[in-house]
Formats: structure tokens, sequence, C-alpha cells
């Protein structure tokens, strides 16, 4: 568990990278991205107590990170299921709320393309 949750960690990791040098691929390639920051919500409550704490102090310097480098916005990216039910909802996967300051090309465009930016 706490091996998967470390390599969670570090996939986060990567992704912050990619998306501080230029975000260079599709919306759907991003959608795919952002569900890596799912999963390690999902595994905190499998984490032992005594070690829990140190990796939600990880996980958040790498969500603070990426609020650096992403500006919010008032839709999701995404699909419809990832759509809030409820403001409690979209405050728990707030990261499909923001999309990337160095956009590539291709988001870019497809973002124009789904209206999520003009």
């Amino acid at each position: 568990m706490l091996k998967n949750f470390k390599e969670l960690l570090n996939k986060y990791q990567n992704f912050l990278e990619e998306i501080k040098t230029g975000y260079n691929f599709s919306i759907y390639d991003y959608i795919n991205d952002l569900s890596i920051r799912d999963l390690p919500e999902k595994e905190l409550e499998y984490l032992p107590k005594e070690i829990k704490n140190n990796y939600i102090h990880k996980l958040y310097e790498l969500d603070t990170v990426f609020k650096n480098l992403t500006n919010e916005i008032k839709k999701p990216v995404g699909l419809p299921e990832v759509k809030p039910a409820s403001p409690q909802q979209q405050m728990t996967r707030w990261w499909y709320y923001r999309i990337p300051k160095n956009l590539g090309p291709e988001l870019k465009r497809d973002l124009k393309g789904t209206g999520l930016i003009s």
C-alpha cells in the first residue's frame, strides 16, 4: 500500500513537470492526467495513521505546486461524470477546475473548442 502511494505521488509530480514545461497534449490526455490526482485522495484512507500525516503533507505540497502552475476555471475539464453533484463535490475534486497557465497549442485549441476558454 505504501509503495503504491509513493508511486502515485511520483506520477502526480511527473504530471506537474509536464505542466511546468508546457502541456503539449490533448484535452483527453489532460483529463486522463488529472485523474492521477484522484487516486492519492482515495488511497489516503488506507494508510496507517502513523504515516498518513507525512503523506498528506507531501500531497498538499504537490497540490500547492499544481495551483501555482494552473488557473481556475468555472466549468470542469472532463467528461460529464466529473461534473460536481454539489458544491462539496466540486471542492473535493477542485483539480478538474484548473488548467495550465502554460498551455500547449493542442490543449489550447481543445479548450477553446469545448468553450472552456475563449
